[in-house]
């Protein structure tokens, strides 16, 4: 049972990048307990606020500590530079 999500919105830039940022992240959250694949939304209107995502990701978790051992993981660390170019716009946030 989950306890905790990893809630992601974005927009992709580089689908290159990110496709490549996935398949390095990917196990390694599945290393800490992430439920994958992650549920997937299309954003279809921003009613609200000044970002414009064109996703949203719900990826439970066990609890908050997996999640923040998962972004604290030295591998993670390594692809954070591919995430930073396959997206223009990214929030994510840990929720329970």
């Amino acid at each position: 049972m989950s306890n905790a999500y990893l809630i992601v919105s974005g927009r992709i830039s580089d689908k290159a990048a990110v496709e490549e940022y996935k398949s390095l992240a990917g196990p390694v959250l599945k290393k800490h307990n992430a439920i994958l694949p992650p549920e997937n939304y299309k954003v279809s209107n921003v009613l609200a606020g000044d970002s414009s995502p064109e996703f949203l990701l719900r990826i439970p978790f066990p609890t908050t500590e997996d999640i923040n051992k998962a972004f604290t993981d030295p591998e993670y660390l390594e692809v954070i530079s591919l995430r930073d170019k396959g997206f223009s716009e990214l929030s994510i946030y840990s929720v329970s």
